[in-house]
């Protein structure tokens, strides 16, 4: 038992956020690993006794990416100061800049080269694994729906308006060389978490979209971790400098500064670089959420309007420039500028699009609650089927159309089943053919998730339905494809049972199971509301009959005990009586024996014989009064537990 409970519980610890995170950064280790150059040369730049000649060596082994690099480094010099000499070689570059600015520029480089190079090896593998399964294991093969080439775009964007807030900023003491490759790996986790979860995070960013929020909300939701911290374990994972790592993990919370000494400064440029190149649609960014310039809020941190505008109206020439440099794409700043002109035009219809959706399931869900408020107004506190069925019907014809809809119901256990339909605002009730059969669905096998419609013409469905109901209703709509049923109530201890019927098909949006969720739990309370009031309208019933019986059996101990007092007092008189009467039938049959004059002798003995007679009649009459005394006090008694036990009875009911 105790291996039981250990197991479930470390099942159910798998599906943690903190376990869907550990897994997933797992994963973007083994997929996305970083480039034998970047781990040497972090490596070699991070010794005590740095050798130049060995730098330069092994990062001229590869005459292309030196060359690239060599240029980037070029860029790099002359943004803060322009018409400088070109440097001619990268150990000219290392010292006349110095060994980070170097360092970044290669970073620079391979952050493009190492993420396209762990996707071709993502699909490859998915590819192999697609083709060498079994056709009975196969499933269908995930290409990622991420616009890359958008994405990287916004990338370079936002790096390069990075280096930019930089190069403006001097204050926050960051190197515009640092500032532009951060703009580069702030963006990474996005291309990881495609890589290692394509399906997935195509359902993260139309969440976003359809909630038109931040996509490092619904990250977190679906995946257990957003692109930020994804992108900080990649600065982790390549040897980067924590403070790096750091600087992307806290450009969230940049978002909202309370002061200048709660900023990180490399955090707060890139969240101001992702505003800027948001701003400017170049590329795609992922990002749904509302846009705020930061020169709304970032004003105390030396963010001005004047500045923002400086920055939009250079940025898709020095985007396409840096594009081209890193190798990433070839387009010139006016071919950037019309497709951003396309992206925001896109972008405002699909927020156009968005709206109206929403609009569309707030007008359904404003029926809805129009159909409950009018069932509750019709049906409250009514106890006619008629009513609430006329209000249930009414509700539903209004939602789904004036079809012909039907609802039936059964009230208990034993009961049968009644079909109720309106037609032409009359509601008409039927019993046949459902009354006359047998059905009692006490065992029956209906399922929790019972909310929705059923398709009568699917036998799979049928089997949410009470198995009872199940047949007839089949047999019932047969010849109609278009029928649907919706359970309402199965209340399994009365056997209140009731479902609604209509006979034609809905659209996805009349499916939606918020809505029927909350129609079919408040018709279905109106129906178990009156099956409720009949059950104790029935009790009531039951409830006064057993009052007039009590009453009755009440007078009619009343009289009992009457009787039974006037027997006792009768008893008691005869005794008194009797006593004299036998000393005067002694003393008259004394007086008999001792005289001898005939005529007292012949009186003494009428007198003797009439006491004697007298005696009898009281002795009988006392015998029969006990008796009657004795009938009258068991039947009192018995009398007393019948009142007893209809009480009893009448408080259970």
């Amino acid at each position: 038992m105790a291996r039981r409970t250990t197991t479930r519980r470390t099942t159910a610890n798998a599906h943690t956020p903190e376990a869907r995170a550990a897994r997933v950064r797992a994963a973007i280790d083994s997929m996305v690993p970083p480039s034998a150059l970047l781990s040497r040369l972090f490596r070699v730049s991070r010794a005590s006794d740095i050798d130049l000649h060995d730098i330069v060596r092994f990062l001229e082994a590869d005459k292309a990416l030196a060359l690239r690099v060599l240029s980037v480094c070029n860029r790099l010099r002359q943004t803060e100061r322009d018409e400088l000499e070109a440097i001619p070689s990268l150990r000219r570059a290392i010292v006349m800049l110095g060994l980070e600015p170097v360092r970044d520029a290669v970073l620079a480089v391979s952050v493009y080269d190492s993420i396209e190079a762990a996707r071709e090896r993502a699909e490859a593998k998915a590819r192999n694994d697609h083709e060498s399964s079994t056709k009975s294991q196969r499933s269908p093969f995930v290409r990622s729906e991420l616009d890359w080439a958008g994405l990287w775009r916004h990338t370079v964007a936002v790096a390069c308006a990075a280096e930019q807030l930089a190069i403006a900023l001097p204050a926050m003491h960051v190197q515009s060389s640092r500032a532009f490759v951060m703009g580069l790996m702030a963006s990474t986790g996005k291309f990881a978490l495609d890589i290692v979860l394509p399906e997935s995070y195509t359902r993260v960013l139309a969440l976003a979209r359809m909630r038109l929020s931040s996509a490092t909300q619904a990250e977190t939701e679906v995946l257990g971790i957003n692109n930020l911290e994804a992108s900080a374990h990649l600065c982790t994972r390549w040897n980067l400098p924590d403070e790096d790592a750091s600087a992307i993990g806290a450009i969230a919370s940049a978002a909202d500064p309370k002061t200048e000494q709660q900023v990180d400064a490399v955090a707060f440029i890139l969240h101001c670089a992702q505003m800027i190149a948001r701003s400017c649609h170049l590329g795609f960014s992922g990002e749904y959420d509302e846009l705020t310039s930061p020169a709304k809020t970032h004003r105390f941190m030396g963010i001005t309007e004047h500045l923002c505008d400086q920055i939009t109206r250079k940025l898709p020439a020095i985007v396409a420039e840096r594009a081209a440099l890193l190798g990433i794409e070839e387009a010139t700043d006016t071919e950037l500028m019309i497709d951003a002109v396309g992206r925001a035009n896109r972008e405002i219809a699909s927020h156009h699009e968005i709206a109206d959706a929403h609009a569309e399931h707030a007008h359904r869900a404003m029926n809805v609650l129009a159909s409950v408020t009018r069932t509750i107004e019709r049906s409250s506190s009514s106890a006619d089927i008629h009513a609430v069925a006329g209000s249930i019907l009414e509700a539903s014809g209004a939602l789904f159309g004036s079809d012909d809809h039907t609802l039936f119901v059964r009230p208990t256990f034993g009961n049968a089943w009644i079909a109720l339909r309106q037609n032409k605002d009359e509601l008409t009730k039927h019993t046949h053919p459902i009354a006359s059969r047998v059905l009692d669905i006490q065992h029956s096998s209906l399922q929790q998730d019972m909310t929705g419609w059923i398709e009568l013409a699917d036998p799979a469905m049928l089997g949410r339905l009470p198995i009872s109901a199940a047949p007839w209703l089949s047999e019932m709509y047969q010849n109609d494809a278009s029928a649907r049923v919706m359970p309402l109530v199965f209340d399994s201890d009365t056997g209140c049972c009731a479902l609604l019927v209509h006979k034609r098909a809905f659209d996805d949006a009349a499916k939606r199971v918020e809505l029927l969720r909350a129609l079919s739990t408040v018709w279905g309370s109106r129906i178990v509301a009156w099956s409720q009031m009949q059950q104790l309208q029935s009790q009531s019933s039951h409830h006064a009959t057993s009052m007039v019986e009590l009453t009755s059996m009440q007078d009619e101990i009343r009289s009992q005990s009457m009787l039974a007092e006037l027997g006792k007092d009768t008893a008691t008189v005869m005794e008194q009586v009797e006593m004299p009467v036998s000393v005067i039938a002694y003393r008259a049959d004394q007086l008999a024996h001792a005289t001898n004059d005939v005529h007292v002798e012949s009186v003494a003995r009428t007198i003797c014989a009439a006491a004697n007679e007298v005696s009898a009649v009281l002795e009988l009459l006392r015998e029969r009064t006990e008796k009657l005394a004795g009938d009258v006090g068991g039947e009192g008694s018995s009398a007393s537990v019948a009142p007893q036990q209809a009480v009893r009875t009448t408080h259970t009911n």
